[in-house]
């Protein structure tokens, strides 16, 4: 199977500033969360709805006193399709192996039921679409950490040297330092401190 084609060159982000290729890891990062973490919304939700389906026919069966046959296994599908796109972010290369599992398993559902159901068949759609855009980001992701800043955080010296300053106590250094310039009586001696943590 032919490698999924980032959505930029490296001679496109090589062009690109430093806060251009933060911002582009960050979306393709954010796109795949959102890519496998929609389905298990709809499967919380779906849950919400099954259950209350349940306790209403459990309800209704004890106050008729027939055996109400109202079938929650349709949960199955939604607790399916969360797990199947959950397994995305981690599908690697082998990209294809996770909608032709859940190919098997709408094949297998529509010969248990004789039928072919709407849903299963919307949610075949959104894996297989699913697995094409993440393996996408996934590739752009892995063109930008071929570059020696990845992944492009905004350092100072100070953060690359591992030092932490106190700003108010060096606003107040650069404060003295200015009105002993304009200050023209005797200066007295200036007891130096250390003002700055190394943390080695």
């Amino acid at each position: 199977m032919r490698p999924p084609s980032p959505y930029h060159s490296y001679e496109q982000i090589s062009v690109m500033s430093k806060n251009q290729r933060r911002r582009d890891y960050l979306q393709n990062v954010r796109m795949i969360k959102i890519l496998t973490t929609i389905p298990a919304s709809i499967c919380v939700f779906m849950a919400l709805v099954y259950g209350i389906i349940g306790w209403l026919g459990i309800a209704e069966t004890l106050y008729t006193h027939n055996r109400v046959s109202i079938s929650v296994l349709g949960f199955l599908d939604f607790l399916v399709f969360a797990a199947a796109t959950a397994a995305i972010c981690i599908q690697g290369e082998n990209r294809i192996v996770i909608p032709i599992a859940f190919l098997a398993y709408v094949l297998f559902d529509m010969l248990l039921h004789m039928k072919l159901s709407v849903i299963l068949l919307a949610m075949l759609v959104y894996v297989f679409y699913a697995s094409f855009k993440a393996a996408r980001h996934e590739a752009e992701i892995d063109l930008l950490r071929q570059f020696d800043d990845f992944p492009f955080l905004n350092t100072s010296d100070d953060s690359e040297l591992r030092t932490f300053r106190n700003d108010d106590v060096v606003r107040a250094l650069e404060h003295t330092a200015v009105n002993s310039i304009h200050d023209t009586g005797p200066k007295p001696e200036i007891q130096r401190k250390e003002y700055t943590s190394r943390k080695w």
